[in-house]
């Protein structure tokens, strides 16, 4: 097999980068938008992201086997790759754009069926283009090195739109829209670009991936199965100990991610009273703590191994994420003549509106950062490791379907998140439409207090789930050998023999036998592939 060169390493780490626009959107502008602009209940803003992150998280496995069955010219993964790409744009603009002067019964219907079919869409282009890191990357540093370049470019292009659309299009161009942030035709425009670069993005990604996709091995045919066999795989698959503790952690570290998210600019506008100019800069800046994480997270796993090493960038994400808002709160809340929104005469931080205030929230921003990203690509790295175990157990590589448990545990998570957020809005009383010197203190410090006090619970959750997983350097590497070894034919006979009788993957004419999987035994070339590279 040939190597894997520059083109496709680049294409793979492009992957993540239209999702990241997506979540841009969905988890950072969408609930703004459909709150203070569009006067729609936070309540059903929220129910309208679990809804569709949960027909998502559904659908993901059915992906994820499909994938993982198919077979074409250009490979397994790339007709769901080509065939998604402009329903996508098409969806997520439709998204932005709801026809004007909708009741509220409407525009949560249009919000609700174009978010859901974004999210089902965007997995159709996702879960397959993720397969591919492990289909072509097994060295167990060099999944790592993947990893982390695909969240390091995802993360840059996320803060650029973030940026981007707070600096350019949410301009205060109408009475109405005084401080920018209540601009609707921003996000109408906001949707159409947005949608323009997923869809050229995605183009690159696939185009670049395609010829190493046709150079590798056939597998060998397997029959889909139904609904029942098939979320009986995903149990076989995700039933050892090491894919349910980093599966299990990646979820409560999601979910807190998804309240964040979906808070973080009622907080920043409201709870810190940031300027649209000082949002943008942290956005801009944020680059900067990613390329540390990025960094931090290859020699740090080597190190101490990937579990201690997200242990750790855990807990130092949960402390700076939680520590400054914690601290706010209990200084109390303002008076209401005070006008300072979170702050109180009893100073333990600077008051909102100065700049050592922002110096300080950007700190504990790229803090809280730098630890995330670097967890997030130990955690992808050590799911993508389950991969060969899971290999050892059922006899078939499943790449997409692992894929497919990532996703939508990020999805389930974040849907989660959104959920609760909107809960948590709604229970402080949080008005609609109202300038953040309008709003009550008391209000701004309830809600302080429940994103401080949850975001730290959920990490602490993560951290202790995360202390359950199995697989190191040693574990991994015992797994690449075995498989190595049961590659030569184990049934002299050539018979098929279902060592798996209670496994739903029935064998079909022509199968090979167990362990006969991906590139013959004499092609050693994918194994170092990377490291060649």
């Amino acid at each position: 097999m040939a190597r894997v060169g520059c083109v496709t390493i680049g294409a793979l780490c492009l992957g993540d980068a239209p999702y990241a626009i997506k979540e841009v959107g969905i988890s950072y502008f969408l609930m703004y938008f459909y709150t203070q602009v569009m006067k729609l209940d936070s309540s059903l803003v929220s129910l309208s992201v679990f809804v569709a992150t949960l027909f998502d998280g559904l659908t993901d496995p059915i992906i994820g086997q499909w994938s993982d069955t198919s077979s074409s010219h250009c490979g397994r993964r790339h007709p769901f790759l080509y065939a998604s790409i402009v329903p996508i744009g098409l969806s997520y603009a439709i998204l932005w754009n709801p026809l004007a002067g909708l009741s509220e019964v409407a525009l949560f219907v249009h919000l609700l069926c174009f978010l859901t079919l974004t999210r089902i869409l965007i997995g159709f282009f996702g879960i397959p283009h993720a397969a591919l890191v492990p289909e072509l990357i097994t060295d167990y540093d060099g999944r790592t090195k993947v990893f982390g370049a695909r969240f390091f470019l995802a993360y840059c292009t996320a803060m650029a739109c973030a940026a981007g659309t707070t600096e350019l299009l949410l301009t205060p161009s109408t009475p109405a829209a005084a401080d920018g942030l209540l601009n609707e035709v921003g996000y109408r425009s906001f949707g159409v670009y947005s949608a323009c670069f997923m869809v050229a993005l995605m183009l690159l990604s696939a185009i670049g991936t395609a010829a190493a996709a046709r150079r590798l091995p056939r597998q060998p045919p397997r029959r889909r199965a139904g609904l029942a066999a098939l979320f009986s795989d995903v149990r076989r698959v995700l039933s050892s100990r090491s894919s349910l503790a980093v599966v299990g952690a990646a979820t409560f570290v999601s979910v807190s991610g998804g309240i964040e998210l979906t808070i973080d600019l009622f907080v920043n506008t409201y709870f810190w009273q940031l300027s649209q100019r000082q949002i943008s800069l942290i956005m801009l800046t944020g680059p900067a703590s990613a390329v540390a994480g990025m960094l931090l997270a290859l020699p740090l796993s080597r190190a101490l191994g990937k579990k201690r090493a997200a242990q750790l960038f855990s807990l130092g994400s949960m402390f700076f994420g939680s520590a400054l808002v914690a601290v706010r709160v209990m200084e109390g809340p303002a008076p209401a003549d005070e006008g300072s929104g979170g702050a109180s005469s009893q100073h333990w931080l600077p008051p909102n509106r100065t700049d050592a205030l922002f110096f300080c929230v950007a700190l504990f921003k790229h803090g809280a950062l730098f630890g995330s990203i670097a967890m997030q690509i130990l955690l992808s790295s050590m799911l993508a490791d389950v991969v060969e175990e899971a290999q050892l157990r059922t006899g078939h590589r499943s790449e997409g379907m692992l894929s497919a448990a990532n996703q939508a545990t990020r999805k389930f998570g974040f849907g989660v998140g959104a959920l609760l957020a909107g809960g948590i809005l709604s229970a402080v009383s949080f008005p609609r439409h109202q300038q953040p010197e309008l709003v009550e203190p008391v209000v701004v410090h309830r809600l302080g207090m429940a994103l401080a006090s949850t975001r730290t619970v959920l990490y602490l959750v993560a951290i202790v789930l995360l202390g359950f997983y199995q697989i190191d350097r040693k574990t991994h590497e015992n797994h690449l050998d075995h498989i190595r070894s049961n590659r030569v034919n184990l049934f002299s006979s050539g018979e098929v023999i279902n060592v798996f009788p209670d496994s739903s993957c029935t064998p079909v004419p022509g199968d090979m036998p167990l362990m006969a999987l991906g590139p013959s035994s004499t092609d050693t070339s994918r194994e170092d592939s990377y490291e060649r590279y």
